[in-house]
């Protein structure tokens, strides 16, 4: 027996271990992805069935939606200090509360959804020189406790 077959026989045997442990952890972080993707369609199957967006979240119609808002300037692109304008980029984020979205997680913690489907607010910017204009898709971060994220990007003139 050459002394070195026995180096190239246990690295062959390393060499199919690693191979045959990755095609096991791959097939488990493919059941995983299965199984997440499983519960996100019964959340969105389940959730959404009665769900009416037009209803507000609040569940006392007298009481407000409280909606928390931070603006970020992003970007200026035109100052007139003569004209009083300004043409800038901003970032919005907002976030509330929908409890009817609300689910008991066994894997996901949360789940992006279409603004189309939820209860929105109705965001209107005063005092500007034109509508501002919405650069993103809408997208909705939604977690598993009811709590909604909504990030947009405007263009605006003032």
């Amino acid at each position: 027996m050459h002394p070195q077959s026995g180096y190239y026989a246990g690295l062959c045997v390393v060499f199919c271990l690693s191979q045959l442990f990755g095609i096991m952890v791959g097939a488990t972080s493919s059941n995983r992805e299965v199984r997440a993707y499983e519960e996100a369609s019964q959340i969105y199957n389940t959730m959404f069935v009665e769900y009416d967006k037009r209803i507000r979240p609040q569940p006392n119609h007298t009481e407000p939606v409280l909606v928390r808002m931070e603006a970020t300037l992003d970007h200026i692109y035109n100052f007139d200090v003569t004209n009083q304008m300004l043409h800038s980029l901003l970032s919005l984020s907002l976030r509330w509360s929908d409890r009817r979205l609300a689910w008991y997680p066994q894997r996901l913690q949360s789940i992006y959804t279409q603004k189309a489907r939820v209860w929105t607010p109705n965001l209107f910017l005063l005092n500007g020189l034109a509508q501002p204009e919405d650069l993103e898709e809408h997208t909705i971060y939604l977690e598993y406790q009811g709590n909604l994220v909504w990030h947009r990007k405007e263009m605006v003139i003032k």
